[in-house]
């Protein structure tokens, strides 16, 4: 698997991955008519406006293997002000419990640490337990659930998870 940085070339791809993951993670959370319809769509007019119009430090890192893209993780500016938002980290359903988000995850904060970005958060919608688990393990600290819809469908509580040295992770070597 190769880490590299992610293009709009990559867009079609990070897209499907996404919407995926939303199928299968937020089944019970977001609206089956949503998941089940529009959800395609609805990713690939984002991504496409994140790489027409990239939000402030906008980065892309996506995993690759036999040169399909397997995973992504994207971060840009927070409305937090000095943080900066991991707004996702999907990983195709093929590439899960291979590592994959875990080496999205330890590339990106040495990216970050390397331009002197250390604080970073990000906001899991509240049970997806899997999601939960994974950023714990990887040394999140959970805060108080924040309340915020999503584009009409209803609002959602969202779990917050902050680092305050993110770079850390990229130093780790052993395996969380």
């Amino acid at each position: 698997m190769q880490i590299r940085e992610g293009t709009s070339v990559d867009l079609e791809a990070i897209a499907r991955i996404h919407a995926d993951s939303w199928r299968d993670s937020y089944r019970g959370i977001m609206e089956d008519a949503f998941l089940d319809g529009p959800v395609l769509e609805d990713r690939m007019d984002a991504w496409a406006g994140r790489f027409r119009a990239p939000p402030p430090d906008f980065q892309v890192l996506v995993a690759e293997s036999d040169a399909t893209v397997t995973g992504f993780i994207c971060v840009f500016a927070d409305e937090k002000p000095g943080w900066l938002l991991l707004d996702n980290l999907h990983v195709s359903e093929a590439a899960r419990r291979r590592g994959a988000g875990q080496k999205l995850m330890r590339a990106m904060s040495q990216r970050l640490a390397d331009k002197g970005r250390q604080k970073v958060r990000l906001l899991v919608l509240d049970g997806n337990q899997g999601a939960c688990r994974f950023y714990e393990r990887l040394g999140g600290k959970k805060r108080p659930i924040e309340h915020k819809g999503f584009r009409g469908l209803g609002p959602f509580a969202s779990i917050p998870y902050e680092w305050e040295a993110f770079g850390e992770l990229g130093q780790a070597t052993s395996a969380a």
